[in-house]
């Protein structure tokens, strides 16, 4: 097996001087892989640094990675992740003290539940963060004290102007507009490039009333739905420049809101209610399907047939296009957070609690996210990587 990486860290097993410092991986897999990549971060005195992993050419299972690493190097983690025939992911994630001049051997039994390494990035900020959201290789999170941030490709996160000090519960991306969400009475924050100045838009102009806001839905194309508290929620077609009411009257908080960009939208919220449209989120009505005493506070959906709601108790409700169902998913935290891409779901709570599933929520694996802090919020990007944040200013990046 032949692994290409940059600056030749990686090559064939028995390539390597016998005293060069390495890791020698050994990989097996429950099944036949079309596909084999990953990643090494080294650490040492001089700091962290990462190396990716180009694809293994002709992948056969199992077999040996070498590592071979700089003598300085002293903590070594390796990332392994491979897909099958109908593209699912497997992965493991392993980790080694290295010697010098020494070969470390450690096994990587890749698993459909393996393979995320979440790590922290600095946000600069000691805020409670609340929202999370993305498109293309910007990104944005809000949260307590009017925080906005901002990150670009792969640039460090950096502070936005708000205009306010009110906590700011959500944000989302559409068209490369971006609205956050908070108690504004009846203005939302949005620009219109994700740059400087956001302004104030009235969603009231169209009716509806000063209620605070708690969530936004952002399909690309530039609809976007909002909900929060009194049972009020809004929907936009202009990437959020012009809003009209799409729920009315008196009923609990609406924490979480999805849409499938078609005609489809789910609101959920305390009393364990779940409202549903069918005409993309300008009338809602409450189905609520289970039975559960929950509050909820997110939704997402990978399509119309498969649906997951959390809430406190470490609640989650999955729909499979036939039935809504109460799934076990091992954890005792609240869950404020639910996101995914494609298989991969990832639940988000409290004391650092990451949830992730690959088959329909039938199980849950926890994730070691590294923190103790209560997690708020998740976005996944169209490539896969999994965003979080949460207290004290903390921001996780899942790959």
């Amino acid at each position: 097996m032949r692994i290409l990486a940059a600056a030749a860290l990686v090559t064939a097993v028995g390539a390597c001087a016998d005293d060069a410092t390495a890791v020698l991986v050994h990989v097996t897999t429950p099944v036949a892989l079309q596909s084999l990549s990953g990643r090494v971060t080294t650490s040492s005195e001089g700091g962290e640094t990462e190396h990716d992993l180009a694809a293994v050419e002709s992948p056969a299972l199992p077999g040996d990675v070498r590592v071979v690493l700089p003598d300085a190097v002293a903590d070594v983690v390796v990332q392994l992740i491979g897909l099958d025939a109908t593209g699912r992911r497997y992965g493991a994630v392993v980790h080694a003290r290295t010697l010098s001049h020494e070969t470390v051997e450690v096994d990587a039994p890749l698993d459909a539940d393996g393979g995320w390494r979440f790590t922290r990035e600095a946000s600069g900020t000691a805020e409670d963060l609340l929202g999370v959201s993305g498109e293309g290789s910007s990104l944005y999170a809000v949260g307590v004290g009017g925080t906005l941030l901002w990150r670009e490709g792969g640039g460090a996160w950096s502070p936005l102007a708000s205009g306010t000090t009110t906590a700011l519960t959500a944000v989302g991306v559409a068209e490369g507009a971006v609205v956050a969400v908070g108690a504004l009475g009846c203005d939302l924050l949005r620009s219109s490039d994700g740059a400087e100045p956001f302004v104030l838009v009235d969603h009231c102009a169209g009716g509806g009333s000063a209620d605070p806001l708690l969530a936004v839905w952002a399909d690309p194309r530039g609809a976007m739905i909002a909900t929060g508290v009194g049972y009020s929620g809004y929907r936009s077609d202009d990437a959020g420049a012009s809003w009209v009411p799409c729920i009315g009257g008196p009923g609990p908080e609406l924490f979480g809101v999805w849409g499938n960009g078609a005609s489809l939208a789910y609101a959920v919220g305390t009393l364990g209610r779940i409202s549903e449209s069918m005409d993309g989120g300008y009338g809602f009505s409450a189905i609520d399907p289970v039975d559960v005493g929950a509050t909820f506070k997110a939704v997402w959906g990978s399509g119309a047939n498969d649906l997951y709601v959390v809430g406190a108790g470490a609640t989650v409700v999955h729909f499979d296009g036939q039935a809504w169902a109460e799934q076990d998913a091992g954890a005792v935290a609240d869950l404020d957070g639910v996101t995914g891409h494609g298989r991969d779901v990832f639940a988000v709570g409290g004391t650092g609690t990451i949830l992730h599933s690959s088959d329909g929520g039938v199980t849950w694996t926890a994730q070691v996210s590294g923190v103790a802090a209560d997690l708020h919020a998740a976005w996944a990007s169209a490539e896969g990587e999994v965003w979080v944040v949460g207290a004290a200013g903390t921001i996780l990046r899942g790959r």
